[in-house]
């Protein structure tokens, strides 16, 4: 992928909902965000106006960690103010050379802006080649909320990023330098990371980015 290209499956994930009432509506997904709660993937969902703990009314994360193949949950939505954020979606490469990114591959989820409308979560990228090259960026981030009075926006979490390859041809190859981010969504209150490249690939990414 040349530099200035993009794949962008970001918010083509779970779609959002819109409460017809007073009352607080799931989101959709596995990790559906629940009374006002964003929603999860690779990491929880915040948690918005109307709860008081740190997951305690969100999903668990979910996916397939080593080879993550499922789009991020869309947020809860609350007396009607406005659709809630709908999650990243599904980047899927399978190569059997070399995968080279010096441009951007999107599974981010997008930011929320109306009142009591919680965000959805990142997506999934899941590559498998014998070595990863590149200067680019791969993300799979967790939406933003809007904060507004009472803090009543909650941000999404992190998707799920895997990079599998051949570690004696990634040696041999040329070092990457990709950014690799599953970050939580800003704003509102406590949503977690997903998962993103660690251990023995860090040493391919001079600027991998868990958080």
């Amino acid at each position: 992928m040349a530099a200035g290209a993009k794949i962008d499956v970001s918010g083509k994930g779970f779609e959002g909902v819109l409460s017809a009432t007073s009352s607080s509506l799931a989101g959709r997904g596995p990790g559906g965000g629940t009374a006002y709660g964003a929603g999860s993937h690779g990491g929880f969902g915040g948690w918005g106006w109307g709860a008081t703990s740190a997951g305690g009314y969100n999903a668990l994360p979910y996916d397939d960690a080593a080879d993550p193949a499922l789009p991020g949950s869309s947020g809860s939505s609350a007396n009607k103010y406005g659709t809630s954020g709908a999650g990243g979606g599904v980047v899927r490469v399978e190569a059997t050379g070399r995968v080279t990114v010096d441009g951007a591959i999107a599974a981010d989820a997008p930011m929320v802006t109306t009142l009591q409308s919680a965000a959805g979560a990142g997506g999934a990228v899941s590559i498998s080649c014998s070595a990863v090259a590149g200067t680019g960026r791969i993300s799979a981030d967790g939406g933003s909320s809007y904060l507004g009075a009472n803090l009543r926006g909650a941000p999404g979490g992190g998707g799920r990023i895997a990079l599998r390859y051949d570690a004696a041809v990634q040696r041999a190859d040329e070092a990457a330098d990709l950014t690799v981010s599953a970050a939580p969504g800003r704003m509102g209150l406590n949503s977690a990371a997903g998962l993103c490249p660690a251990t023995e690939q860090d040493a391919f990414y001079a600027n991998c980015t868990p958080a």
